[in-house]
């Protein structure tokens, strides 16, 4: 299936970073069963092209899907990646899996109608989540309305797979492993869940990590940061300013300078009478006000509002998003 434009914010930094090989590679070998990784070829992995999440769910779900060789066959196995960045917990990510290896089955045999056979598919699921979830990383009979006398009888009808779930609020900053771009990538997706001081803290703010990726991945990982309301812009200066690496610090500055800009063009653009602080304050209002799942005021109805008390507000809108 075609790639997805990349509107969400999380789409885009999850897609972007880990389609790089080494750094999905490096994320396999460290999160997957030994039984696993000791059977694939990661010199023969490839990112395959396309993604399978469709309609309503792309705002809450991104995926990738690798293909990588069978070590002492000319088979191969596919690794389906999917990053579920939604707040609450959903019991029936196993039956969109189930859909999902279904569709990449289907566009497999398009492409190779004289397979032998089909591939294997290992299902990994990152929750971007801020409590864990109580999700069993198992498709079987227990999704199913089935009597418990009707087990033995019916079970041979149904489908059955795992699937690897790796929670992000479960496993500590410091225990992120993988490439510096991947544990960058996925500390700073825990720091936004969680946020209160975490955006601030030094899992964040590591430049021995920082240091060691490349200028566009690390554009990317600051305009991701200056982009959510759970960061402050303002601070970004504070926080690089001590740093030794010329090129994170430059990178930090230029990008976070880059977002006032945009932001005081965008107030001017909806109207000089906002005033580019009204302009950015409303802005960040409506952003919480959408995650909170919140009925979004009519800008016309903030900007009767003086600067204090649209700064109040979106400071109850941060307190609420952080009680999250």
């Amino acid at each position: 299936m075609p790639d997805k434009p990349l509107h969400q914010p999380h789409d885009k930094l999850f897609r972007t970073n880990f389609r790089d090989l080494p750094t999905a590679i490096a994320f396999f070998r460290h999160y997957l069963p030994r039984r696993v990784v000791r059977r694939l070829d990661f010199s023969r992995m490839a990112l395959v092209p396309g993604s399978y999440v469709t309609g309503r769910l792309k705002a809450s779900e991104s995926d990738l899907l690798f293909r990588a060789g069978l070590k002492g066959s000319e088979a191969e196995a596919f690794v389906y990646l999917l990053f579920e960045h939604q707040y609450e917990e959903d019991r029936w990510i196993a039956l969109r899996l189930s859909r999902y290896r279904q569709d990449i089955w289907e566009t497999f045999l398009k492409e190779h109608p004289g397979a032998p056979g089909l591939p294997v598919i290992i299902p990994v699921v990152i929750a971007h989540n801020k409590t864990a979830w109580d999700v069993r990383p198992r498709f079987d009979w227990r999704l199913f309305d089935l009597p418990a006398e009707g087990k033995t009888d019916l079970s041979a009808y149904l489908p059955a797979f795992d699937f690897e779930l790796l929670q992000l609020a479960q496993l500590p900053f410091d225990k992120i492993a993988g490439t510096p771009l991947g544990i960058m990538t996925l500390r700073v997706f825990k720091a936004q869940r969680e946020g209160g001081a975490f955006p601030a803290s030094e899992w964040v703010w590591d430049e021995s990590l920082l240091a060691r990726i490349g200028t566009m991945a690390l554009e990317q990982i600051f305009s991701y940061i200056v982009g959510r309301p759970e960061f402050d812009i303002v601070d970004v200066e504070a926080k690089v300013s001590g740093f030794e690496s010329e090129t994170v610090k430059q990178t930090a500055m230029t990008i976070a300078q880059r977002y006032i800009e945009k932001g005081k063009l965008e107030g001017i653009e909806k109207g000089r009478e906002e005033g580019i602080e009204k302009g950015e304050l409303v802005g960040r209002i409506h952003m919480l006000q959408e995650l909170l799942g919140k009925k979004i005021t009519p800008r016309k109805d903030l900007i009767r509002k003086s600067p204090a008390q649209l700064q109040a507000l979106l400071n109850r809108l941060r307190s609420e998003h952080r009680a999250l």
